[in-house]
């Protein structure tokens, strides 16, 4: 059983996970997003659900990475989600394949236009005030 810190947010079902994959010496590092579908007591996340709608359980990937947590109520996780699953490879006829983000950066990009208005009211404001 691996051990993992607790978490500074407990997650909650339907929030919105982003999953870090480091770099190994087979395949580069690599971003993908999935919704908590479930969790332990503590709020730490035992399984997601990924874009095709597979449950993933997490316990696998902790040596391989990080996930960060987005609350449902910072941003809209259906419309974070379906813009993540429009993105397809450009050799992919049927459009099933979706490829996995380059980095924190570019999910950053994808997942903005999706922050839901009190989470862009407090980022506004934090950029005011610096």
């Amino acid at each position: 059983m691996t051990t993992t810190t607790k978490p500074a947010k407990p997650a909650k079902r339907g929030d919105l996970a982003i999953i870090t994959f480091y770099a190994t010496a087979n395949s580069p590092a690599r971003v993908e997003l999935g919704v908590v579908a479930s969790i332990t007591r503590a709020g730490r996340i035992k399984a997601v659900r990924d874009v095709y709608g597979h449950r993933v359980v997490l316990d696998r990937l902790a040596r391989r990475g990080k996930v960060v947590v987005v609350g449902a109520d910072q941003i809209d996780v259906a419309a974070a989600m379906g813009a993540y699953s429009e993105r397809n490879y450009p050799s992919d006829l049927d459009g099933y394949m979706v490829p996995p983000l380059a980095d924190l950066d570019e999910a950053r990009r994808l997942l903005h236009p999706h922050r839901t208005d009190a989470a862009s009211t407090k980022a506004s404001a934090t950029t005011k005030g610096a």
